[in-house]
């Protein structure tokens, strides 16, 4: 085969896994927030795409577009996959802040780039140092050179991202449900002595109970937490 062939088979592959690890990166936690600067993130791609080249296969068959569209697909589906691990925990934190009565106090976080009650936002840096803590930082790393082998260019994408769904409702109904059914428990009690007792201002004890109880729930269950966090798999078989 002659020198120029293998040249731009070499830089064809390098674009193909340049165009996936673009697209994923972006996506992370923690690599691809918005506090993270562009260059760092740049910079990080070249890097991850340069070293993977030749270490990994990729599809070379069919069009050049729709090998394109495979990766930029491929990318995107598991760069969702990964935020899995955040979304839930905001998720369950939402839920919770809600039975805890604290929606109103929400206020702009600028690492989720959205509004978040204080309860979700402590729960995300509890998750960034779970991120840490647990090494899911190098695991991701070594998940973006696995999805080349675990998933290749003909992945099934709509099942993965069914699975990735499914998953998401299920963490975040796991990390949130012992502090709502602490919450509920709460305001059935609270509700048998209005009944009993209609002439106690119980609004006023009400609201620092639950914002008690809720804060005591989580110190509590924050072991599980951290715990559930951890073992959460990145990349699902999409095969």
């Amino acid at each position: 085969m002659p020198a120029q062939e293998i040249k731009a088979m070499e830089l064809e592959k390098f674009l193909l896994v340049f165009l996936r690890v673009a697209i994923l990166i972006p996506l992370l936690p923690v690599f691809g927030g918005r506090m993270v600067p562009a260059q760092f993130k740049v910079g990080m791609i070249l890097a991850v795409a340069y070293f993977l080249t030749p270490l990994v296969e990729v599809q070379m068959e069919g069009p050049i577009y729709l090998r394109i569209a495979r990766e930029v697909l491929l990318g995107g589906a598991i760069g969702f996959s990964v935020t899995v691990v955040f979304t839930s925990v905001i998720m369950a934190a939402q839920w919770i802040s809600f039975m805890m009565g604290l929606t109103m106090a929400s206020a702009f976080d600028p690492t989720i780039g959205g509004i978040a009650s204080p309860v979700a936002q402590m729960m995300n840096f509890m998750a960034i140092v779970a991120f840490f803590t647990f090494d899911l930082h190098h695991q991701v790393i070594l998940a973006i050179a696995q999805t080349f082998d675990i998933l290749p260019s003909n992945a099934s994408l709509a099942a993965g991202v069914v699975e990735m769904v499914r998953i998401l409702f299920i963490t975040a109904f796991k990390l949130a449900m012992p502090i709502i059914l602490i919450e509920i428990m709460t305001n059935l009690i609270l509700g048998f002595v209005a009944k009993a007792m209609p002439q106690a201002n119980l609004l006023a004890v009400g609201f620092p109970l639950n914002l008690g109880l809720g804060f005591l729930g989580l110190l509590l269950f924050l072991p599980f937490i951290i715990q559930v966090i951890g073992h959460l798999d990145f990349i699902p078989n999409w095969r």
